[in-house]
């Protein structure tokens, strides 16, 4: 399978190469190398076509690290894509690849168009403008964090469309924590079930550029928590759009740097402060625009609740 072949047929009238079936997707031109990998497969293969994929992602994750860095190639300014079946894969990944979009497809039991990954993740090598699209996360039994990301490593980490579920048999303590992680972008995506601690936790250090922009997110403590060791520089975070059901605070941002607009959600905390809400939500006021929220005792209120001096 290449990248030229035409695939589809709408009506008779046109067909698509995969190339451009990745561009209306939005995953852009990528000018780099296709791998595949098939969880249900016998025994490993070349990973350079569905007929013979990897069976692991680990594998495949390799193997486009090793060729963005081969400079004889100069696909160091490019994209390499990571094509992935299987139902869902069991593995924890401690290494990702520099400049690669892995791309779930085929279909997860109900789930259409996404692949599954079993497993706590916590990369340790050095690749930058990773992203996921359409993949489903689930934790090891055990629990645990699904994604443990530093910024030693893991500098413009993108995850879109993709699944992060907690549920009875993969629990776990939260979703994604992120350290010192610049550029890290989590859009379209849904975290559901009993996460224990914040769904999403930003640690100390520099998470300048970081967007967390419309995400369905569910958990059974805060929504998202921020440190008051995070700092922004040079520019700010958003967190826009979300929607939010939780137990606890719906965002919690002690280093008041983030945008926090156009969010809406329920916690089931009992407000003791009505004119701040600080109990629901607790972010920069100055920095916060158009969130609505309700809780144990309020029912769609404005935040922040501001009188006509901005005070």
């Amino acid at each position: 399978m290449n990248p030229s072949d035409r695939l589809i047929s709408v009506g008779g009238q046109a067909s698509y190469t995969i190339q451009q079936i990745k561009m209306m997707m939005g995953y852009g031109n990528h000018c780099g190398v296709d791998y595949y990998v098939d969880g249900n497969v016998s025994a490993t293969g070349q990973g350079n076509s569905w007929e013979s994929p990897f069976s692991t992602l680990s594998e495949a994750l390799a193997a486009s690290h090793a060729e963005i860095a081969v400079t004889a190639s100069r696909h160091w300014a490019r994209r390499n894509t990571i094509w992935v079946v299987g139902d869902a894969i069991t593995e924890d990944l401690v290494a990702l690849a520099q400049k690669t979009d892995i791309i779930g497809c085929g279909s997860y039991d109900s789930f259409a168009g996404m692949a599954g990954l079993i497993g706590n993740h916590v990369p340790v090598n050095a690749a930058s403008g990773v992203r996921f699209f359409n993949m489903q996360f689930r934790g090891d039994a055990d629990g645990g964090d699904m994604w443990t990301l530093s910024g030693t490593y893991s500098h413009g980490i993108e995850f879109h469309n993709c699944q992060f579920h907690a549920d009875g048999g993969t629990a776990a303590t939260a979703g994604i924590i992120s350290t010192a992680v610049r550029w890290l972008q989590v859009q379209n995506c849904r975290f559901e079930g009993a996460f224990s601690d914040a769904v999403i936790e930003f640690g100390a250090g520099n998470a300048s550029g970081a967007m967390i922009k419309n995400n369905y997110i569910q958990g059974a403590n805060n929504g998202i928590d921020v440190a008051s060791t995070t700092t922004m520089t040079p520019q700010i975070g958003y967190i826009e759009g979300n929607r939010f059901h939780v137990t606890g605070i719906i965002v919690n941002d002690d280093s008041d740097k983030f945008m926090v607009c156009n969010n809406i959600g329920y916690s089931a905390v009992a407000t003791t402060t009505a004119a701040t809400l600080v109990e629901v939500m607790d972010t920069n006021v100055k920095l916060s625009f158009n969130n609505y929220v309700s809780a144990g005792d309020i029912t769609n209120c404005r935040y922040p609740i501001m009188d006509e001096t901005g005070t």
